[in-house]
């Protein structure tokens, strides 16, 4: 009654939702988020400058590893005092007030299965190769 899930519509993954709830719950925590880590390969070279616009580096063809926020939470009831009435008001917003306050408690749950963002193109291809060729029955359980 306290505790409740709020997800995207447009993912993909075989997260044991239970495991995260038990999570949530022991860490008391005000809002849990899913997080994944997310490999960002950039087809380019980087260049790093200083601030007098000399090259300080040249990165050919870099993989960047960022936490990313799987558009999974779970949230103590708690919070929806913070939410305003009639006005755009999105997750990351959420997020942003929940950091900013000495008060709230904010939680990282760092997930290591499979993920996809399906609104992704690129997740979205895999996304039917796996239900075309592979084991579709994790995602159905």
């Amino acid at each position: 009654d306290e505790n409740f899930l709020v997800m995207n519509g447009d993912l993909l993954t075989n997260i044991l939702f239970k495991d995260f709830i038990s999570y949530h719950l022991e860490c008391q925590n005000d809002v849990s988020v899913c997080v994944f880590k997310k490999e960002v390969k950039i087809d380019l070279g980087v260049l790093q400058l200083a601030d007098s616009g000399q090259i300080k580096d040249y990165i050919e063809k870099p993989t960047y590893n960022f936490n990313v926020s799987m558009g999974i939470y779970a949230m103590n009831r708690s919070i929806c005092e913070i939410i305003p009435d009639s006005t755009h008001f999105d997750l990351p917003d959420l997020v942003k007030i929940l950091i900013s306050s000495e008060n709230s408690k904010l939680g990282a749950y760092k997930f290591d299965g499979i993920w996809l963002d399906i609104g992704r193109p690129d997740d979205y291809q895999l996304t039917l190769d796996i239900f075309e060729n592979e084991d579709k029955e994790q995602f159905l359980q």
